[in-house]
């Protein structure tokens, strides 16, 4: 299980992107990752309904802002395998 940092959807309500925090450090050296619908489907991502992390850490928090604020750099390396 992974937990969203973020939910983008279509105009028309349907999903489009979900972010979440980096497993292995890529090319793009960011400490998030977005995956598409399509993406997710083909790799057997499911919705677990019920589940809800609190995200209270100081990393949560940055990897959060740095989510949100495209400024904002922050090390793959620093959020690594954080779920």
């Amino acid at each position: 299980m992974r937990t969203v940092r973020s939910i983008s959807r279509y105009p028309t309500g349907e999903l489009s992107c979900v972010t979440f925090a980096i497993r292995r450090c890529s090319w793009t050296k960011r400490c998030y990752t977005v995956m598409n619908y399509h993406d997710l489907a083909y790799q057997g991502y499911s919705w677990v309904q019920g589940v809800r992390a609190k995200m209270t850490t100081e990393l949560d928090q940055k990897v959060n802002a740095a989510i949100r604020d495209k400024e904002i750099k922050l090390s793959c390396s620093v959020a690594r395998g954080v779920i």
